[in-house]
């Protein structure tokens, strides 16, 4: 079991593995903090050196560092990391009410399958004789997803005015890992709530699975730009982060959207781990869904779901949706698909809020709580303070 360390205890200066990954030379910097971390950052040899060709962050920006003179490091940004957060001068900081530096690595995450863990590719399943049906369920509540490419699928048509289009898969060659990952989780929001609006899906992965958080915070920051805010906003992707602090540009950038009404739910991960994984360990921003399974007529834990007190709600891992067609060999698909993970968990929470929100007429922040009032406690002591989401689901599921 891997142990949290708080945020002024010095030994968090060794992350235990499983590490985070990032960019080996790319900070993410608040826009009040460039100069102060340039000027620290020379005083050890490295160059700071802000990216203005960088896409639009908000109030970030992107710094490359570089050695100078003599330096040699081997990890520039744990480097960099290690000198400009100092555990032992938090207290004092905060004593001085001085405004923190808000500074991180350019973080590589990507959907839960993908990034580390677990990772089993979807088994074809034959596409049952069945269509989507108009329904109130859901309906009036926005739901955004940001993921990979939405791939065309027979059963779900293109949500949203997606451009660009909705991406067919290679007609030869090999499949992506990670392809239909985001048409197989709308199809898991839709099968509890039909009819909600899914907005046009956001990519902040590519084919394999992988981002960056600067792909992410671009997406988070032109949600605000274009006024187009959602209710619920599903997030499968994760990562950990050096010293297991909150990433600080992303849960800006999220607390932004929080405090415009949105709900962000998002995966806990797929490495049979309690070390938090962000964004989904970030309590004061995120609703956070483990994985789980049923054995002997109970649900327990998924053996790949990660864990801990920071889980707020689990729900089956193991799901049936639409998905790509896909001919080539060695697995064909017909359009329908059995895969597992937090990623899938995940939707089926956001579909059953939105379907809680349109019954009820109730907000998405009422609706969360409104979950956790008729939920049933998750499997202990894995899950000591998450709630089990067993969501009607309208779209047969074969076991």
């Amino acid at each position: 079991m891997q142990r949290y360390r708080g945020p002024d205890d010095p030994s968090r200066l060794e992350p235990d593995p499983p590490g985070p990954v990032y960019e080996p030379d790319v900070l993410i910097v608040g826009d009040a903090s460039v100069e102060t971390v340039v000027q620290e950052l020379a005083k050890i040899g490295i160059k700071a050196t802000v990216d203005h060709k960088a896409p639009p962050l908000g109030p970030f920006k992107l710094l490359h560092l570089t050695e100078e003179g003599d330096t040699q490091v081997e990890d520039l940004v744990e480097a960099a990391m290690k000198d400009l957060i100092k555990p032992q001068e938090a207290e004092r900081r905060r004593s001085l009410d001085d405004d923190p530096l808000i500074v991180q690595p350019n973080y590589i995450h990507g959907a839960p399958q993908m990034r580390g863990g677990v990772y089993a590719v979807p088994d074809p399943v034959t596409m049952p004789d069945l269509d989507i049906v108009p329904s109130p369920i859901g309906a009036d509540v926005k739901v955004l997803v940001i993921d990979t490419e939405y791939n065309a699928s027979p059963k779900i048509p293109a949500p949203g005015p997606v451009f660009p289009p909705p991406e067919d898969p290679p007609s030869s060659g090999n499949l992506a890992p990670a392809a239909g990952h985001c048409t197989f989780v709308i199809g898991q929001i839709l099968r509890v709530a039909p009819g909600a609006e899914i907005m046009a899906p956001r990519v902040a992965l590519n084919g394999s699975g992988i981002g960056t958080d600067t792909q992410l915070l671009t997406q988070l920051h032109q949600i605000m730009i274009t006024g187009d805010v959602p209710h619920l906003l599903n997030l499968s992707l994760g990562y950990y982060t050096l010293f297991d602090d909150p990433p600080a540009a992303v849960s800006i950038a999220l607390e932004t959207l929080q405090n415009e009404g949105t709900v962000i739910v998002a995966a806990a991960g797929n490495e049979d781990d309690d070390r938090p994984w962000y964004p989904a360990a970030d309590v004061d921003r995120t609703v956070s869904v483990g994985a789980v399974v049923r054995v002997n007529n109970a649900w327990a834990r998924a053996a790949y779901s990660n864990y801990g007190d920071w889980v707020d709600f689990v729900a089956r891992g193991l799901n049936e949706g639409p998905y790509l067609e896909w001919t080539q060999q060695p697995q064909p698909y017909g359009g329908w698909a059995r895969w597992g993970g937090t990623s899938f968990s995940t939707p089926l929470v956001v579909g059953q809020l939105a379907a809680l929100m349109s019954g009820l007429a109730i907000s998405a922040t009422d609706a969360v709580t409104t979950l956790q009032s008729l939920s049933a406690a998750a499997p202990s002591p894995d899950f000591p303070n998450a709630k089990v989401v067993s969501p009607t689901l309208l779209w047969g599921q074969s076991d």
